[in-house]
């Protein structure tokens, strides 16, 4: 006999994925007074955007305290370097305002796929305004070998093991000031969730955070910095010693409102959404003003 606990369970994912199976092949995010819309014809981009507005159903999309934050970055800032785009999904929110572009980095190339379709699939003038790499980034360049067909998974990384056997193919590693040189403009904001590789990537970026001084979101994973061997605190020095300020949402991926503090807690082992603002740059800092406790 099944326990009424388990078939409550068992329930609920037939109910997600009849769900999930019946909805359209374009999923859309009210963004800057328009809507972008996402390509969902196959499995995964389907079931990951379209589990994300069952799980955030009063919203209906994915970190939406980010997304809102990003809508209002975009009224003085119009360069997106977006690393570890995973589907592309700030990249092509961000595109989707007239006269702003995004350069999509994404390693694995089970995810670049998806996300090179869904940028190719943009109407003009979207799609001139997407760019997309299937790039490592890190502190020194180099190649990595990886599996040419893995599980979909938002959480690889460079550090992940390719798998005896499997079909290889090699994806460039490379910095972040190496990257801003294939960059007409400079990115102004710069969004980094590379599972663990957050000090890598900001030692490869010391020109680009002395000279331009771009807005960074970046997505801290504690446990996953401590394996490799870095101390996740050198997220905050880094960024700290090249004159940005810092703020942290109350709740990791939170609800739209979601109120921004200055007080940044990065113990424990929970993932942290960092935004650090140059101290110089005005228009950031009021980007961020209204959403400060």
């Amino acid at each position: 006999m099944v326990a009424p606990n388990n078939m409550l369970k068992r329930m609920k994912r037939l109910v997600a994925a009849a769900y999930i199976k019946s909805r359209p092949d374009r999923y859309e995010v009210p963004f800057a007074g328009s809507a972008a819309a996402f390509l969902t014809d196959r499995p995964y981009p389907k079931t990951w955007y379209f589990r994300n507005r069952l799980k955030r159903a009063i919203h209906g999309y994915h970190e939406p305290a980010m997304t809102f934050l990003l809508e209002r970055l975009a009224e003085s800032k119009t360069s997106l370097l977006d690393i570890g785009s995973h589907l592309g999904y700030f990249s092509v929110l961000f595109a989707s305002v007239p006269d702003h572009h995004a350069a999509a980095i994404e390693l694995d190339p089970s995810n670049f796929r998806e996300l090179d379709r869904c940028f190719k699939w943009q109407p003009e003038p979207v799609r001139g305004q997407l760019h997309a790499y299937n790039l490592g980034i890190s502190d020194a360049p180099g190649t990595l070998d990886l599996p040419k067909e893995r599980p979909h998974n938002a959480s690889h990384h460079i550090n992940s093991v390719s798998e005896d056997g499997a079909d290889l193919v090699t994806v460039e590693l490379t910095t972040v000031d190496d990257f801003v040189t294939r960059m007409s403009p400079p990115p102004d904001v710069v969004k980094i969730d590379v599972e663990g590789f957050e000090v890598h990537a900001l030692r490869g970026a010391s020109t680009l955070l002395s000279r331009q001084k771009p807005v960074l979101l970046i997505e801290v994973h504690p446990p996953q910095i401590r394996g490799l061997g870095e101390d996740v605190h050198d997220v905050i020095s880094i960024t700290k010693a090249a004159g940005y300020t810092h703020f942290q949402f109350h709740e990791h991926r939170g609800l739209q409102g979601s109120s921004l503090t200055r007080t940044v807690e990065i113990e424990g082992d929970a993932n942290r959404d960092l935004i650090c603002i140059h101290q110089d740059d005005e228009a950031g800092l009021k980007a961020v003003g209204h959403l400060l406790d």
